[in-house]
């Protein structure tokens, strides 16, 4: 749950119905009010019932830090082109310096 809800649904109770607030969900801002339905505690990850998550989430990891190494071994060695609608985008990777050659 992103922090934003979670600090706004702090404290109260089933039923209930939080005060609007503005949140922002992939770089466009909204309004939103979040009733209550149920409350479920946090469950906390073990290595004897969680094994499969766990292992799932570290070979995810793995992958994509493979993934960005690769790239950025080979981002100085390729062409990049971004469309205008995209340049002032923020990227993980500075595909920017790969476009205009530096």
């Amino acid at each position: 749950m992103p922090p934003t809800i979670s600090y706004q649904i702090a404290g109260h109770h089933k039923g209930e119905i939080t005060n609007v607030f503005e949140e922002t969900v992939q770089d466009r801002k909204m309004v939103a009010i979040v009733k209550i339905n149920d409350i479920i505690d946090a469950h906390q990850l073990d290595i004897t019932t969680d094994y499969s998550r766990i292992k799932q989430m570290a070979l995810n990891k793995r992958k994509n830090e493979m993934v960005e190494k690769y790239v950025k071994e080979k981002l100085p060695h390729i062409f990049v082109s971004i469309n205008d609608r995209y340049k002032d985008c923020t990227f993980r990777t500075d595909w920017r310096k790969a476009d205009t050659g530096n």
